[in-house]
């Protein structure tokens, strides 16, 4: 309702590519430092989204892919509906890169085995992004998200890098802990490996998983011939002083090393079947870290679903996506609500107000300005609204937003777009949301015909047969 101060929680998304009226994909790349290479990047522009524009500009969503993805995993398609319907709000989203070879993943962080990921991601990839794109360049616009190894690093970065993000969201992050190792060592890697070791990352996903590990948590380039320390004897027993280095990089141990006033938004969620088996490892695991939060008294939302580590992806992606938006959007000026009154303009009075409800939590000083777009030509004004009671709006400085636009009298079709202005720094903070109003109309039923007789029974089928009038034309739609 409008004048209301509730915080309206929407999902931040944008577009995948230029055929989608929701955003643009892009393939970019940067140079590295930290890897000393050339490091590509799939990079997703919402609707709007100008490159010339200094003014307007975005914050960011870094989503970090799972094992055996690369940087152009996963489609966009959820994206792209729930921006088309206006549920989310423009972001920019970072797809950067963590496929290696040998043994697929480098799970987003420092390791002797494959370089310095947390720099490459914390500070290489946000720096090129603030300096190439219309971004707030500031931690508070700035969020992590990922599923499974993705999941895993966006919660390791977070935790160890407040600084640079505000907010991470993880879906099923595997190795949030170690704690059900030596028993999956037991019930999979053995038996991928005829029952005992040596072991070859070959033979089977848990193994392939294993050595994946090893190089990042414990790299021996002595140990020929795969250059790393498993944490499992020839019977699957734990090696307790390779465990420990092991479980010194999972984001239970950096949850343990952080502060309770830790300054950092935090979701994450798993499936009570996760990992596929009865032990249910990667639930055990995220359990783990929830509980390691809740001792020390951190903040953070914690969900398991009824499902396994695959399943239910778009459901649980949506409400991560929602958790970052209250964050990403926490004290910045947003539209919440907006709407056009009539829909359907009589051109004896061709005028419509434009009303728009504005989260202001923080008190900034703004304008507030909307788009008006025409059907088949594009922008045709820019028109401020006003909180000042004499427009239209309710009261003077209760964030209700309103002003009356004189429609052009000729059949047509327009649209309104309101987005909000810091008047400190000039930022433009676009809104997805849309609301549109035409001269054309309305529809004129002319008869109904039923296809029995003349009275509404069960399982009748109907013909609608109606005019559709304009200035211009009549059309008949069957």
């Amino acid at each position: 309702m409008f004048g209301s101060t509730q915080k309206i929680v929407c999902l931040l998304l944008m577009g995948i590519t230029s055929s989608f009226s929701w955003g643009t994909r892009i393939t970019d790349s940067l140079y590295s430092s930290a890897l000393d290479q050339v490091m590509p990047l799939e990079i997703f522009l919402p609707e709007g989204y100008n490159q010339t524009d200094s003014t307007t500009r975005y914050p960011v969503i870094y989503k970090l892919h799972y094992f055996h993805g690369n940087y152009t995993t996963g489609g966009m398609e959820l994206e792209g509906e729930l921006m088309s319907g206006a549920a989310i709000q423009p972001v920019i989203i970072v797809k950067p890169q963590a496929y290696v070879d040998p043994f697929v993943g480098a799970w987003w962080i420092n390791s002797e085995f494959h370089g310095n990921y947390e720099e490459y991601l914390g500070v290489d990839i946000v720096s090129f992004i603030d300096s190439a794109y219309m971004t707030i360049a500031n931690k508070d616009c700035r969020a992590l998200f990922g599923i499974s190894m993705g999941g895993y690093g966006s919660m390791i970065n977070g935790l160890k890098y407040p600084d640079r993000f505000s907010s991470v969201a993880s879906l099923s992050g595997t190795p949030m802990s170690f704690n059900w190792l030596e028993q999956r060592g037991q019930e999979e890697i053995l038996p991928e490996n005829g029952g005992q070791g040596p072991f070859d990352p070959t033979t089977g996903h848990a193994t392939e998983l294993a050595f994946s590990w090893a190089a990042v948590f414990s790299p021996n380039p002595s140990n020929e011939p795969y250059g790393v320390d498993l944490p499992f004897d020839n019977q699957g027993n734990i090696i307790d002083s390779i465990y420990a280095l092991w479980e010194q990089g999972t984001a239970a141990y950096w949850a343990s090393q952080s502060s309770p006033d830790l300054d950092l938004d935090i979701y994450f969620n798993v499936g009570n079947v996760d990992a596929g088996y009865s032990e249910q490892y990667y639930l055990q695991g995220n359990s783990a870290l929830s509980d390691t939060f809740n001792a020390l008294g951190i903040s953070h939302r914690f969900e398991i679903w009824n499902c396994g580590h695959v399943q239910q992806w778009d459901q649980r992606k949506a409400v991560c996506y929602a958790f970052l938006d209250s964050s990403l959007y926490d004290g910045i000026p947003m539209v919440t609500e907006m709407k056009v009154s009539p829909h359907y303009v009589d051109l004896i009075d061709p005028v419509v107000t434009i009303t728009s409800d504005v989260m202001n939590l923080q008190a900034i000083l703004i304008t507030v300005e909307c788009i008006i777009r025409e059907q088949g030509v594009g922008d045709v004004d820019t028109i401020s609204l006003f909180d000042d009671g004499t427009h239209g709006d309710i009261e003077a400085g209760d964030n209700v937003w309103s002003t009356e636009w004189n429609v052009p009298a000729y059949s047509g079709f327009w649209s309104a777009n309101v987005r909000t202005i810091e008047i400190e720094n000039e930022i433009k903070h676009p809104s997805a949301l849309v609301d549109r109003f035409t001269t054309s109309g309305p529809l004129e039923f002319i008869n109904i015909t039923s296809s029995n007789d003349d009275y509404p029974n069960p399982n009748d089928s109907y013909m609608f047969n109606c005019s559709v009038w304009s200035q211009t034309n009549s059309v008949h739609l069957i």
